[in-house]
């Protein structure tokens, strides 16, 4: 008498297949999004960054103050692309001073990205710039 084989797999090893393509899947989705947050964090620090040369032009085209910068179309524009990254920009200048802070994607801890009048570029535990025309 003859047997005949079955053809094809078993439904536990389509079930044991299925459970680590979904953890293949997790564990992939789970470094996208940490890469995501790193690529958006990137584009704040670049808008920042763009802030500081917009500052300084203003500075340079408004009779050496920084008055009425926080209002300007042009960083309008930058809050525009910050807000794009999902957060929002604070801002705050006066006549020889300014400030521009966001607070950073991700991370077991809160930072706060600082740009101001003096150059500095820092991250910092606490807001500033709602404040204050400095990363103190």
């Amino acid at each position: 008498m003859f047997y005949k084989k079955k053809k094809g797999f078993s439904l536990v090893e389509l079930l044991v297949v299925i459970a680590i393509i979904g953890t293949l899947a997790t564990i992939v989705l789970i470094n996208l999004n940490k890469a995501r947050e790193k690529a958006k964090n990137a584009a704040i620090k670049a808008a920042l960054s763009e802030l500081r040369a917009t500052a300084e032009m203003h500075y340079d085209e408004n009779n050496s103050t920084y008055t009425d910068l926080c209002d300007s179309a042009d960083v309008g524009r930058i809050s525009d692309n910050i807000t794009e990254n999902g957060k929002t920009l604070a801002c705050n200048d006066s006549a020889t001073q300014y400030c521009g802070e966001v607070e950073l994607h991700g991370g077991e801890t809160t930072v706060y990205w600082c740009v101001d009048y003096t150059g500095v570029s820092e991250g910092n535990a606490s807001p500033t710039c709602p404040t204050n025309v400095a990363c103190d």
